[in-house]
């Protein structure tokens, strides 16, 4: 089940988000929060840490462990709370998994088993509730799968049913629904798929091409519709990418295991930052393998070279927003437009009185045409950064 990668040391660094040609963002980094775990099989160890899941509304993280065939929970500091798992084929018991998934909905954990060819299905606490799949290639069936993912909008499963190279799709009950996907480099086509991840608030689904070196977007059904990435240690590139996860910002962060470190995309897979190197220190991966977000955004590692589990805080620049002639002035016109800079914004809008707010095709120097009646009228130009950060800018205009 582990997998050797050719060793790449690739240097922690952080780099400009360029997008529509217009403007930049500076200063994005992760931040190290510490890890937690070491190699093992007592309660907070691991052998071959593998997939990683939060739910969020009571912090807890899971961690699939490989070898030690089991299911461990831990605070969001890493602090054990509990297990469940043993090796075997029995309901509850496992052999081999990998994928994990939580359902806020319903409150439970679905467990996906390599070796096992099935998902497991258990309250969060770990009692066993259900079961579905086997061995083969025929709808429903599978072969080596890796991961799985919850379409929130719907509680649709997808699973990455690895060596049969397709997507399969289920419902809350392990209901067979669709697939798509076969063997191939081609639009749609998978060699490997590996890590799953739904976009929560339209529902496309990324996939992980592992032995192609790129990432795969489809939409809910399976239809293709874009991919980025390819072989190399360059922005943008990937070494066998094995996990994937999306922040609620709507970006993308891919495992690159055999560069080891995280890279982070826009919706639309423009590059825009990574951080990590190969190593045991704080801020360095030996192969991560599976990602996902916590409470406050936290970012979630399995370092599964280190066997241990990696927190980051993703920091983004804060945006500025400035204008051009004064925010508060009398005019005897109708009309009159504002003018400003901003810097690291990825949105700007001007909403003037109770009107509609607008937003501006240009974030770097922009300009809005705005109607006056008599009196005092109001306007706010609102900017917004890649991290959620907003800033305001009010004008009080007086027409005599």
């Amino acid at each position: 089940m582990r997998k050797t990668f050719a060793p790449l040391l690739v240097t922690f660094f952080s780099v400009p988000f360029l997008a529509s040609g217009t403007f930049s963002l500076q200063a994005q980094t992760a931040i190290p929060l510490g890890t937690f775990g070491s190699g093992g099989a007592e309660d907070g160890e691991f052998d071959n840490a593998w997939g990683i899941e939060i739910d969020t509304a009571n912090g807890i993280v899971y961690v699939t462990e490989d070898t030690n065939d089991r299911v461990q929970a831990f605070d969001p500091e890493g602090d054990f709370l509990f297990k469940w798992g043993e090796d075997g084929t029995a309901d509850g018991q496992m052999n081999r998994p990998s994928g994990i998934a939580f359902s806020p909905a319903a409150g439970t954990v679905y467990v996906l088993e390599f070796f096992g060819r099935r998902v497991q299905r258990f309250n969060r606490f770990g009692t066993f509730q259900s079961k579905f799949g086997s061995n083969g290639t025929a709808p429903g069936q599978f072969n080596l799968p890796i991961a799985l993912t919850i379409n929130d909008l719907t509680g649709d499963l997808y699973v990455a049913d690895s060596f049969n190279a397709r997507v399969q799709r289920f419902d809350r009950d392990g209901n067979f629904i669709g697939l798509w996907g076969s063997n191939g480099s081609g639009p749609g086509q998978f060699a490997t798929p590996m890590g799953i991840a739904v976009r929560p608030d339209t529902g496309q689904v990324y996939v992980i091409d592992e032995s192609n070196h790129r990432v795969q977007r489809f939409n809910a059904s399976g239809g293709f519709e874009a991919t980025f990435g390819e072989q190399g240690n360059g922005p943008g590139q990937f070494n066998f990418p094995v996990g994937i996860a999306i922040d609620s910002f709507g970006r993308i962060y891919v495992a690159d295991n055999g560069n080891h470190r995280i890279q982070r995309f826009s919706a639309e897979g423009d590059f825009q930052l990574a951080f990590g190197s190969q190593g045991s220190g704080e801020s360095q991966f030996n192969g991560p393998i599976d990602l996902a977000f916590g409470p406050g955004n936290t970012l979630y590692v399995t370092d599964n070279g280190n066997d241990r589990i990696s927190r980051w805080r993703i920091v983004d620049p804060v945006p500025t927003l400035k204008a051009i002639g004064k925010t508060r002035f009398f005019t005897t016109s109708g009309r009159t437009v504002l003018k400003g800079t901003t810097t690291n914004a990825t949105v700007l809008s001007a909403k003037v009185g109770k009107g509609s707010p607008k937003t501006s095709t240009r974030v770097d120097r922009w300009s809005f045409p705005v109607r006056l009646k008599p009196g005092a009228n109001s306007a706010i130009i609102q900017a917004t950064g890649p991290g959620g950060t907003s800033l305001p800018l009010r004008y009080r205009i007086t027409r005599r």
